[in-house]
């Protein structure tokens, strides 16, 4: 068992490394296997890469998790790409997924589709939470607003958008515009405090310049 997900971690490793077009004989080559063998563990390309993008999923899940637990307050759980680790690992994994979405829909369909489901219920978790410390106003409805918000994160990788301005000015007049709007005074008091903070992912080049 732990054999086979390591394989499928250096497997996903050359796709994320390589991209998706990267064949079969290459992923054997690269792994120093016949290809034969690599065929004996996976049917056909597909399905190795959605044992991939399942692992994939499953190791991003565990690392949410941790990332929930260390963060100081609800605005920073919220928002955990405030830290630049974790945002340059969900800027990778977006655009892995896009790749999966473009080049393998109906593993896009079977697999990112539920787990963007779970995303979306980690995000109500949240909005829930702040609710009951008095950081979100009780008159919202958390199932519109989970999904919603969920929503304008990936409107940032919006094609249009991002030709056109700068990720953290996309970030600054979509999400933060919004969470205020669902916050209390006190919730808006924490955000401004968060936000006063030196975050490095603001000099990132990727999120600051068009």
């Amino acid at each position: 068992m732990q054999e086979n997900k390591n394989l499928v971690q250096n497997c996903l490793d050359i796709f994320q490394t390589q991209g998706l077009r990267v064949t079969m004989d290459d992923i054997a080559q690269e792994l120093s296997m016949s290809k034969r063998t690599l065929y004996e563990k996976f049917e056909n390309k597909e399905e190795l890469v959605l044992q991939c993008i399942e692992l994939l999923f499953q190791e991003e899940h565990k690392r949410m998790e941790q990332d929930l637990i260390k963060n100081a307050n609800i605005i920073e759980e919220l928002f955990p790409m405030l830290n630049f680790d974790v945002f340059n690992r969900v800027r990778k994994l977006k655009d892995f997924i896009e790749g999966i979405k473009k080049h393998y829909p109906e593993v896009f369909e079977k697999v990112v589709a539920l787990h963007l489901d779970e995303i979306r219920s980690t995000i109500g978790g949240v909005i829930s939470k702040g609710i009951k410390q008095g950081f979100f106003r009780e008159d919202i409805n958390v199932d519109i607003i989970k999904i919603f918000f969920f929503d304008l994160q990936t409107a940032r990788h919006n094609k249009e958008l991002f030709e056109r301005f700068p990720v953290a000015e996309i970030f600054q007049n979509t999400l933060l515009c919004f969470v205020r709007g669902i916050s209390t005074v006190k919730g808006v008091e924490l955000i401004e405090t968060v936000l006063s903070r030196d975050y490095p992912y603001y000099k990132d080049e990727h999120f600051c310049k068009k």
